[in-house]
């Protein structure tokens, strides 16, 4: 191209530049992506919480390979699935059936242990006969009025079937009442050749945390109570330490920690070699049996025996907790909660991704994050909670939009069948109960909850099938409309958002696939006020395809958006579709209104095909774009004719030519190899016969 060719060219790129930045409104809110890329995490259900079987007579049940169930986690579509080991009760593998009191009694019996269950209860029987009854006080609260348990039914073969619809099985481990050789011959004998056990849990958070006592540790610091530390919480009040059913068996960090090694090594030897084994955690400043353990456990983890070993957490999202008359959260405060909390519940659980970074130098181990349980929970607030709301299921998006960030988190769990009435909100309304219960004390965590919460799982398990990465969108405009700030807090703690946080009303992902052929998103606002989203090219947002914008909103008696709407199941949530050519930004932008109080999903769809004459030349909008070193070209021929394809920077600058020569009528593609071309905006220009052009912009991103 000579010099003249040159400058006509930049007065075309020019042009096009000025209409673009001439066009955009000030009051619009940019989107762009953020500079780090992510692996898309595993999304799904943990435990399956049967211990809420025939809850309080109600005579429903929820186990694998009951209709109810299945439908309800089928229509989940969950990535993993918990087998629950030992998780909250006591499994016999054999039958299926909790075990016998006496079993377990007679199996704690034969442990060789740190304690003896004499130093604290000498009245007691025995060692088996104290751990049965520390383990009944945190089940007390589940038990029938005349304090049997009900029989709860974990079919093995029933579970089998069930993960074969392509679900990840994990196995949560019974290291409390049950032998290694025991684990080792139920695996053997039911498992090893139907179930794809790719994840293996040590323990649960409801053995660490569950129970027991708290106790100042003296300092050094050795994580175990040693008569005469002082007690910072007696559960029942007779100035006694009480161990939980954890620390009784493993009383310290080096204990577990050398267990562990114990039982990863025996299962390595009857399980694939890439299986990945969690060890449980829960770390809490200022709580002696839990604070520091994840480096105190892993410092006695043999770096032999795994690649990579995951820390199990089981986090909430709390408001509420341990807060005398509470006042209610306004509808601002409830919604920017995630947000407010964010990093206390990363840097406080250990989950923060400088400890892990400190962690794996420090350890030598690769350490990567699940969590078991990760839910909005709210607590003692009166009238009513937002639970069975709208308002719920747009705080857990957004929480998990947030815990996301953390780039060593590779699973995301939510215990949602948990209730006698959440297994039929997910399954989309079926067999709801006609009214919704009148609210007495419960929290979200109790029998009432997950229902709206479901939802959110549900709108990520979506989007993210297939997917294998993501980057967070940004949003950005010079008034700040993306933002809102807390006028007032009613507590003046940690528990609330403090007066003057700001947060932002929007927060969203794009996913895609590893060559960015298939485009996914899902963003919410929380404001409630429409906003206007700008996806141009001078805020590069990445999409480049067509793609369909599905707002999902809760709406009040007028027919607008709301958060105080209860939730159950789709009839009362509403669907609005759009269409979006995102190929089609030459010089220009794609505008889209997101509704208030909504969930919006980016779907992939069918392009919309604009080229209609067969007589025309035409370049076609280049696949994939943004694309990282090779993307596709493709263009249409009507007659015989000297066809010129260059790429060239946004300064026009030639950067590559692609073809320059006499070409038949037909279809045409080309490929450009950017490796090695630095990332950053180019033109793919057509010329025809040195007359007419045509040009697409397109995005290298490495």
């Amino acid at each position: 191209m000579n010099v003249k060719k040159d400058n006509s060219f930049r007065i075309i790129v020019n042009y096009f530049i000025l209409i673009f930045f001439l066009n955009i409104p000030v009051a619009q809110i940019h989107v762009s992506l953020s500079d780090d890329i992510r692996k898309v995490p595993l999304f799904g259900l943990a435990n399956a919480s049967m211990r809420y079987n025939n809850f309080h007579g109600s005579g429903i049940e929820y186990h694998f390979g009951e209709e109810d169930f299945n439908a309800a986690a089928e229509c989940m579509n969950p990535h993993v699935l918990t087998f629950p080991a030992a998780n909250p009760c006591y499994f016999d593998w054999t039958t299926g059936w909790a075990y016998p009191e006496d079993d377990i009694i007679n199996y704690v019996n034969t442990l060789e242990l740190f304690y003896d269950s004499k130093l604290f209860a000498p009245e007691v029987e025995s060692n088996g006969h104290y751990f049965f009854e520390i383990s009944n006080r945190d089940y007390d609260w589940w038990e029938n009025a005349d304090g049997s348990w009900d029989q709860i039914n974990i079919n093995v073969e029933d579970f089998v079937n069930f993960i074969d619809n392509n679900i990840t099985g994990i196995f949560s481990l019974n290291m409390l009442t049950s032998s290694i050789q025991q684990t080792m011959d139920m695996i053997e004998d039911n498992y090893l050749n139907t179930v794809p056990f790719k994840y293996i849990e040590l323990g649960s958070e409801y053995y660490l945390r569950g129970g027991g006592d708290k106790w100042e540790d003296s300092k050094p610091r050795n994580y175990q109570y040693d008569i005469g530390e002082k007690l910072v919480k007696d559960v029942d009040k007779d100035g006694f330490f009480d161990p939980g059913r954890f620390d009784f068996i493993y009383p310290t960090p080096q204990s577990f920690g050398e267990e562990c090694n114990i039982w990863i090594e025996s299962l390595s030897s009857i399980l694939d070699e890439d299986t990945k084994y969690a060890i449980s955690s829960k770390n809490k400043p200022n709580d002696s049996r839990s604070d520091d353990w994840n480096r105190q456990v892993l410092r006695h983890i043999n770096p032999s025996l795994v690649d990579t070993i995951y820390l199990s957490w089981h986090e909430y999202l709390v408001i509420g907790e341990n807060v005398e008359d509470p006042i209610p959260l306004t509808e601002e405060q409830v919604l920017a909660f995630p947000q407010f909390t964010h990093d206390d519940v990363l840097s406080n659980s250990g989950m923060h991704p400088d400890t892990i970074a400190i962690l794996e130098k420090e350890l030598g181990l690769d350490i990567r994050v699940w969590l078991t349980e990760s839910a909005f929970r709210e607590k003692k607030y009166d009238p009513e909670p937002w639970i069975f709301k709208w308002a719920q299921t747009l705080v857990n998006i957004q929480n998990y939009s947030l815990m996301l960030r953390n780039p060593y988190i590779d699973i995301m769990m939510i215990q949602s069948l948990m209730g006698w009435n959440t297994t039929s909100a997910i399954n989309h309304g079926n067999q709801f109960p006609d009214y919704v219960p009148e609210y007495n004390g419960e929290d979200s965590c109790s029998p009432y909850g997950r229902t709206a919460t479901a939802f959110s799982i549900n709108f990520w398990n979506d989007i993210s099938v297939g997917m294998t990465h993501m980057q967070e969108l940004q949003f950005s405009n010079d008034d700040n409309e993306h933002l809102g700030e807390i006028s007032d807090d009613p507590f003046d703690n940690y528990l609330s958002p403090d007066e003057g946080f700001t947060y932002s009303y929007l927060l969203g992902w794009k996913l895609f696939n590893i060559d960015q052929s298939i485009q996914r998103a899902l963003i919410t606002n929380i404001a409630n006020e429409n906003k206007t989203l700008l996806f141009g090219n001078d805020y590069v947002s990445g999409f480049t395809n067509n793609i369909r914008c599905i707002y999902i909103t809760s709406r009040g008696e007028n027919n607008t958006p709301s958060i105080d709407q209860y939730i159950n199941g789709d009839g009362n949530l509403f669907y609005d579709t759009t269409y979006v050519d995102f190929s089609n930004t030459l010089g220009g932008y794609q505008e889209l209104v997101i509704p208030a109080y909504s969930v919006v999903l980016f779907e992939e769809t069918q392009p919309h095909i604009t080229y209609t004459d067969p007589s025309d030349y035409y370049l076609h909008p280049v696949y994939p774009n943004p694309f990282n070193s090779v993307t596709t070209i493709k263009y249409d021929v009507s007659e015989l004719n000297f066809i010129s394809i260059n790429i060239y920077d946004i300064q026009g600058r030639l950067v590559k030519k692609l073809y320059n020569d006499e070409q038949a009528p037909g279809y045409h593609t080309l490929q450009w190899d950017a490796s090695n071309v630095s990332s950053g905006i180019y033109i793919v220009y057509m010329q025809i016969d040195n007359k007419t052009n045509q040009s697409v912009i397109i995005s290298l991103i490495k």
